[in-house]
């Protein structure tokens, strides 16, 4: 927001942090999980930039299927450093919070209506779950595509910023990418 508003980061945090508790209070848990689904959207952004920086399509599939790897620190870190976003401990928390919310929205208030799955729901459940780590995983891989097109094309090795980072969007928002 700082960058958009040019208010500092020390007066916005407390500002969502506040809206996000009205809604808590004044909405239902289902309601602000349908408004960030609907905010993530904006990821897609990604998807349309790595196509507009016109990568080379040959080194991307070479370096997708044929992918270099190293065994340094560095490389390491950054493996580390994605798995660890990817598979974050928090993501199994969410699933599983979603779901009671899901049994609850259907009448199953108590742990024990809860309990047992019809084979219906299992069947749901799991096709929630690929859909979502099947998309997560291909804005994943378009914003390492966009960044590796973008910055690191042009030189930018280390990201410290925020800003940095969302000047990956340039070919799709011109000169206010941030």
């Amino acid at each position: 927001m700082q960058m958009v508003t040019g208010v500092r980061a020390f007066f916005g945090t407390p500002f969502f942090a506040v809206l996000i508790t009205m809604l808590l209070f004044w909405t239902s848990y289902r309601e602000i999980a349908q408004i960030f689904k609907w905010l993530t959207l904006v990821l897609f952004a990604y998807v349309i930039t790595a196509f507009l920086a016109r990568p080379d399509g040959a080194a991307v599939a070479r370096a997708t299927f044929l992918p270099h790897i190293e065994w340094t620190k560095s490389y390491i870190a950054v493996l580390v450093r994605i798995l660890g976003t990817t598979i974050s401990p928090y993501l199994f928390f969410w699933q599983a919070a979603q779901e009671v919310e899901g049994d609850r929205d259907h009448g199953k208030m108590t742990v024990a209506q809860r309990r047992g799955s019809t084979n219906k729901e299992l069947r749901i459940a799991k096709r929630d779950v690929i859909t979502s780590m099947l998309l997560s995983n291909l804005v994943m891989y378009f914003r390492i595509l966009t960044t590796a097109a973008t910055l690191h094309a042009h030189g930018t090795r280390i990201i410290e910023t925020a800003k940095q980072a969302a000047e990956v969007l340039r070919p799709l928002a011109g000169p206010d990418a941030y």
